[in-house]
């Protein structure tokens, strides 16, 4: 995973934990840690999508867009761009 779109998803789960919650279809407060997140991420992507629960595809699902948000700012950032501080809404 890009290492500066993880750094921004983490401080936006510090900053804006209940709109990242909503945004990745989980329960506010139902992980306490960002590290908890990944472990959850990497015990979810190891199981074929076809086996997994509606709720646990809505996750993935919203996990790769908020993750694709974080990539492509982390790429804007790394090629001279002004920081988008609203990247996370858009």
């Amino acid at each position: 995973m890009n290492v500066e779109a993880l750094r921004l998803l983490r401080q936006e789960f510090k900053d804006n934990w209940l709109s990242f919650f909503e945004a990745i279809s989980i329960e506010p407060g139902y992980f306490q840690t960002f590290e908890e997140l990944l472990q959850a991420l990497e015990r979810e992507m190891a199981v074929p999508y076809g086996d997994l629960e509606s709720h646990e595809k809505d996750f993935l699902r919203g996990w790769d867009e908020v993750y694709s948000r974080a990539c492509a700012e982390a790429d804007r950032r790394k090629h001279g761009a002004s920081p988008n501080l609203n990247w996370f809404e858009q």
